[in-house]
């Protein structure tokens, strides 16, 4: 068995459900839960998000069967908008990893961001640190500390284009978004205390994710108005 984390779920059929999880060594799996909506205590109350677990299945293919799975701790305390930012987290794995690839620092980093948003920790520099993180594990760490076009350092009272697939720009390009050298430069030194680099770190990294996210909105989003805030 390996340390998962349900991050989906859905009925199947009669009593089964069709869950994702991202798992330690195998990244994000999908499974088949036979039976799991059945009987007096029904396993699906276990397969829930934000419920740390210990799973195993069957199969070789692309939909894998669920073969066990019991708690490997208690189910998270998450309400309000600290709930809809894990849905808005969950929602992030779920179009930006691929299946079956091992994403071993994309489980920790994961398990952190939940570990923060079940305790006091303040909820935007969390994620920002989480999507920033996210982007670098699966290859797409933004340029934060010199030009796209040059070796050029950050200056921080300059203001830069930030373009989503190369990084800050001097002069004007299409698809670019303004930033200051003062939010480059705290992101990349993870000074995330001040509100005003906050509200501008929540358009960079919109702004980074839009291109991975097949230009659909993010459900989350649109349900919650403030879970992927």
């Amino acid at each position: 068995m390996q340390p998962a984390w349900v991050l989906h779920g859905r009925p199947y059929r009669e009593t089964s459900l069709l869950l994702e999880a991202l798992t330690r060594d195998q990244g994000r799996v999908p499974l088949v839960a036979r039976g799991a909506r059945r009987g007096r205590v029904p396993q699906s109350l276990t397969l829930q998000p934000f419920r740390p677990l210990m799973i195993d299945w069957l199969g070789r293919g692309e939909l894998l069967t669920l073969k066990g799975a019991e708690p490997a701790g208690p189910a998270l305390n998450l309400t309000g908008e600290r709930l809809f930012s894990g849905f808005y987290a969950n929602e992030l794995l779920m179009r930006l990893l691929h299946r079956h690839e091992p994403a071993h620092g994309v489980f920790l980093s994961y398990g952190a961001l939940l570990e923060g948003l079940a305790g006091e920790a303040p909820l935007e520099p969390l994620l920002r640190r989480y999507e920033i993180d996210l982007l670098t594990r699966i290859g797409y760490a933004p340029l934060l500390d010199r030009l796209a076009d040059g070796d050029e350092a950050i200056d921080a009272g300059g203001r830069y284009h930030y373009q989503a697939d190369r990084g800050p720009l001097k002069a004007p390009a299409p698809g670019t978004l303004e930033v200051s050298g003062e939010l480059l430069l705290a992101l990349a030194e993870d000074r995330l205390d001040d509100p005003g680099i906050l509200r501008q770190a929540k358009l960079l990294t919109r702004h980074l994710l839009r291109p991975h996210l097949g230009g659909r909105p993010l459900l989350s989003r649109r349900l919650f108005g403030k879970g992927g805030s």
